[in-house]
């Protein structure tokens, strides 16, 4: 059996397999997913988690697109014991900007 984590010293590192889990998106909607945290012993989500997670949901949403920057700031910790709701919001489709 494949542990869920292990730990090294006082820290706690998710495995693979928590990982991969963290990011299988359940779709709840369109442009909407719901995913499980990977518990990192910090009493709150990992933010690195959350990119990720948004990251796999762009590309779920758009498959076409390629995500070439990111740009975040987390307003308030997560609890890492509830699932984290990711809704994908168009803000620019490719099109040129008008001169």
């Amino acid at each position: 059996m494949t542990p869920l984590s292990v730990f090294r010293g006082d820290e706690h590192v998710p495995t693979i397999d928590q990982m991969l889990h963290g990011l299988a998106l359940e779709p709840t909607g369109p442009g909407s997913y719901r995913a499980a945290n990977m518990e990192t012993g910090h009493g709150v989500v990992f933010g690195g988690q959350l990119l990720a997670q948004a990251v796999v949901a762009a590309a779920t949403d758009h498959p076409d697109k390629r995500v070439k920057t990111v740009h975040t700031v987390f307003a308030r910790g997560g609890a890492p014991d509830r699932g984290v709701d990711i809704d994908v919001v168009h803000t620019y489709r490719g099109e040129p900007l008008p001169a």
